[in-house]
């Protein structure tokens, strides 16, 4: 004798149980707040670094609008980087994460330090390490945002 349960047409639209490990809906908008907040921080970052640049060193600014493309960027890069927690989640190495993501910030500044022309006396190199460490903050602040949208 098999049990049925009553058949109800709600019950094929409708299904309790969670379909994944995340609100779609609140991981989508955390992270579009972050990428918002993280371009905008860069923006004032880099437009602060442009003008200590350029008296300093006496070059011309780049100006509001090179410092827009570089904040678009540097969150965009920022957030996707932040989205490859999503498969370290319940692996146990969620810490490596963030160590990664400091090692990986790390080894781009030193990559651009040395070939991106500030030994040779290029300032304008320092906006990009700018707009590089924003960006690694973004991915290393994301997991939090990724976990507060975590079923439960």
């Amino acid at each position: 004798m098999t049990y049925q349960q009553p058949y109800d047409d709600e019950s094929r639209y409708y299904s309790p149980q969670p379909q994944g490990k995340f609100d779609t809906k609140k991981l989508a908008i955390n992270l579009t707040i972050l990428g918002v907040l993280c371009a905008v921080i860069t923006f004032a970052v880099v437009i602060v670094t442009d003008l200590i640049v350029s008296t300093i060193s006496g070059w011309a600014e780049q100006g509001p609008a090179m410092a827009i493309l570089v904040a678009i960027v540097a969150g965009l890069v920022g957030v996707c980087a932040g989205l490859l927690y999503i498969p370290v989640v319940g692996t146990g190495n969620e810490n490596l994460f963030g160590v990664a993501i400091l090692a990986l910030t790390a080894a781009a500044i030193i990559v651009w330090v040395l070939f991106g022309g500030l030994l040779d006396g290029d300032w304008e190199t320092i906006l990009t390490l700018v707009a590089v460490i924003c960006a690694g903050s973004t991915a290393y602040i994301a997991p939090r945002r990724i976990e507060s949208a975590r079923l439960r």
